[in-house]
């Protein structure tokens, strides 16, 4: 008998979304950054500010991404004070770009964040509303764009981020690892049969709710009937009740939409949280077979951790006379790729210097590399003169270790000198290093060894 992962999902629906919805509203949370900017749909019983500006959607869901909300935040506020709307973020030097993105790590995300941008900006500024449409923009998959759709123009739309998994494996007992095909499949059709409503009938009253539709208009010369948007001091933007507009949710579908979506990410964030789950502060405990049976961490199943490899890498530490250090542009993919760092030194060394300890010199004479083998630009006259270890550091990555191992020349007379840089070169001083595109690891080496 084959397994229908969508059937068994609509079989076994929970009905989770009203209790879900009243714990949001009561719980939730409604403080973050990117709740702030708001539309306000206008209904009989006076209205509910329900749905977000798509742009701050999308920003905080690109950053949201395999990071946690106390380290976006302060990324998020930045990139909204250097890049108000999504017309600034498009038409920025993309190292401004990558230079606010340092930290953050995943630093495609920066590339295709801002490759996104120009997509959105070519088309007037307007994000579509659509899932699908949404999914066309570099760097948005299938959950970040159904997030844009439910908080941006209030879409009937299922997400299954790391918190949603989290919540719908222990609700239905899911085994197995979540990231395989199987798991995910079926983790996708239990979100989408716990959807709040049915789908939107075609002849019912909606909203047109939408920056796309907003546009069309303008563009014809007119007022979109009964929709009036107006700025207020506290940046919140009201719409009031508008006209029927066929395959678009109505105002309490959106606010419902909007509230239960924040909801089963609050509850994974603030209740069904990774180890040692609030149980008894759940709204929808009742309803979890993990609780029932005390199960609640084996799931999700833990995925199975292999050995991490290790990357060494050697790092050339050079500074010039006023004191600021050489540093170069890494290729554009890759890793760091856009980013600046100390040049790379090729191993050409007869040994791994990596088993020579801080401070030990190498010995005078021994050769390095020759002006061809290094970077771009590097043309010592005299490399060959005692080297040393400046200084190490070892940075994670996803599937990989890295050991860095910083080497600097020894004594007054150095022995070498550093022709003009060329174009993927430059000297930067401590002041600079602090607003340049730097990762982490290397940021807090300059730090350091300049200190």
């Amino acid at each position: 008998m084959l397994y229908d992962a969508a059937s068994m999902a609509h079989d076994n629906t929970l009905n989770l979304a009203p209790a879900l919805i009243r714990w949001q509203r009561r719980h939730g949370r409604h403080h973050l950054p990117w709740q702030k900017t708001r539309l306000e749909l206008g209904t009989p019983a006076g209205g509910a500010a329900v749905l977000r500006d798509p742009y701050r959607v999308w920003l905080s869901e690109v950053m949201l991404q395999q990071t946690q909300v106390s380290t976006v935040i302060p990324y998020f506020e930045a990139f909204l004070q250097a890049f108000p709307q999504v017309a600034d973020l498009a038409a920025a030097p993309s190292e401004r770009v990558m230079g606010l993105w340092a930290g953050l790590g995943y630093y495609s995300r920066a590339r295709n964040l801002q490759a996104a941008a120009q997509q959105v900006a070519a088309q007037g500024g307007v994000f579509p509303d659509s899932t699908d449409a949404l999914q066309a923009l570099p760097g948005v998959g299938r959950s970040t764009a159904a997030a844009i759709a439910v908080f941006g123009f209030g879409q009937r739309a299922a997400i299954l981020d790391g918190n949603v998994k989290r919540v719908l494996c222990r609700m239905f007992a899911v085994a197995g690892d979540p990231a395989s095909t199987a798991v995910q499949k079926r983790l996708w059709a239990l979100a989408e049969a716990e959807l709040p409503g049915a789908p939107h009938a075609p002849d019912a009253p909606q909203v047109p709710t939408g920056s796309a539709r907003a546009s069309r208009t303008a563009a014809a010369g007119g007022a979109s009937p009964g929709r009036r948007l107006r700025a207020v001091p506290d940046g919140v933007h009201h719409q009031d009740a508008p006209a029927a507009s066929p395959g678009k949710p109505s105002p309490v579908q959106a606010a419902d939409m909007v509230a239960y979506t924040q909801g089963l990410m609050d509850l994974g964030a603030m209740v069904c949280t990774r180890t040692k789950p609030d149980c008894a502060h759940c709204p929808v405990s009742r309803h979890c077979q993990a609780y029932r049976e005390g199960a609640q961490e084996r799931y999700p199943t833990p995925r199975t951790r292999k050995a991490v490899p290790v990357r060494q890498v050697n790092l050339l530490w050079l500074q010039d006379d006023a004191g600021r250090v050489l540093m170069e542009a890494r290729p554009e993919k890759g890793l760091w790729g856009g980013l600046w760092s100390l040049p790379e030194l090729p191993a050409v060394w007869p040994e791994s210097p990596a088993v020579l300890p801080q401070g030990q010199r190498r010995p005078a004479g021994a050769q390095v590399a020759s002006g061809s083998q290094l970077a771009s630009g590097l043309q010592p006259a005299r490399f060959g003169r005692d080297w040393q270890v400046a200084g190490r550091f070892e940075h994670v990555f996803t599937h990989f270790r890295m050991q860095a191992t910083l080497w600097a020349p020894v004594g007054d007379d150095t022995g070498w000198a550093i022709l003009p840089a060329r174009e993927r070169q430059r000297w930067v001083s401590a002041a600079e290093a602090e607003g340049a595109p730097l990762p982490a690891p290397i940021l807090r080496c300059v730090r350091t060894l300049l200190a």
